[in-house]
């Protein structure tokens, strides 16, 4: 069975079978992760904490550890991560129509690590570790609760296959043979 897959452009035909959604969006995930690796492969990490013996003054929620200063290109490839994972996250949701408390509190939790992580918006973050390998292990293990959500979502539900054409395409090709 050929499906159309239509760009802008751009149609081309793909012979395999349809992936369901659930699947569509887990491997979207791993795209997303690949992308925070590179971004945290860009970055750097520095000592923040700004108390310093013998201060009078002390700052009580400071952090040890910070992202360093971004160049032109991390604050291109954050912003691309930011809008790729915002448009990926509302497709995750609607897995969840109705989560549990403890679902809902899951999905929050990862999803406030990640944009934190990725806008870094230069507040104290006591989650930031001293290296790039320990971030790097800090984000896998947190996003591993977005592949357990995924794999519970995709034990649920009707699992009948809808095909729902997509009209565009007319518009763009009125001629489809």
């Amino acid at each position: 069975m050929a499906r159309v897959l239509a760009a802008e452009n751009d149609c081309r035909v793909s012979t395999g079978a349809p992936q369901p959604y659930v699947a569509r969006v887990g491997a979207d995930l791993a795209v997303r992760k690949e992308q925070l690796n590179a971004l945290l492969d860009a970055s750097t990490i520095e000592y923040v904490n700004p108390n310093t013996p013998g201060s009078r003054i002390v700052f009580v929620t400071a952090a040890d550890w910070g992202w360093g200063p971004s160049d032109e290109a991390a604050v291109a490839a954050q912003m691309d991560l930011l809008g790729r994972y915002s448009a990926w996250f509302e497709r995750f949701l609607l897995l969840f129509p109705h989560p549990t408390p403890d679902v809902e509190r899951k999905i929050k939790k990862v999803g406030k690590f990640v944009r934190r992580w990725v806008a870094r918006d230069g507040t104290f973050d006591h989650s930031i570790p001293r290296t790039i390998e320990q971030a790097k292990a800090v984000a896998t293990e947190r996003l591993a609760v977005f592949d357990e959500l995924i794999s519970l979502a995709s034990r649920q539900g009707d699992t009948t296959l809808r095909v729902v054409p997509d009209t565009n395409a007319l518009l763009r090709n009125p001629a489809v043979e």
